[in-house]
């Protein structure tokens, strides 16, 4: 794979990660956190402590899990886990 290719694929995946990022509930919440306990120092460090925690044991439990298990059936996995939680909202904002 040329230089060229592998950086373009690192931007694309810094690029995806940055927008998901600014559509998580994780900012308002930590806003909140920090306006409750007057810490906003102490409520910033816990909150990157713990999304690098977070994101640790996911990379980790990732590789693990691939040992074992193919990608493509953990993919078809997600993708059913997700379908049944978008059903789930679906049915409660009918429901009211």
């Amino acid at each position: 794979m040329s230089h060229r290719r592998t950086l373009a694929r690192r931007r694309s995946a810094w690029t995806g990660a940055a927008r998901a990022e600014a559509f998580l509930p994780r900012p308002p919440l930590v806003a909140n956190l920090a306006a409750r306990y007057d810490d906003p120092l102490s409520v910033g460090i816990g909150s990157v402590l713990a999304l690098w925690v977070v994101a640790a044991l996911a990379i980790t439990g990732g590789r693990g899990l691939l040992r074992v298990i193919p990608a493509r059936l953990i993919s078809l996995l997600a993708a059913a886990a997700m379908a049944v939680m978008a059903a789930f909202s679906v049915a409660a904002a009918i429901a009211g």
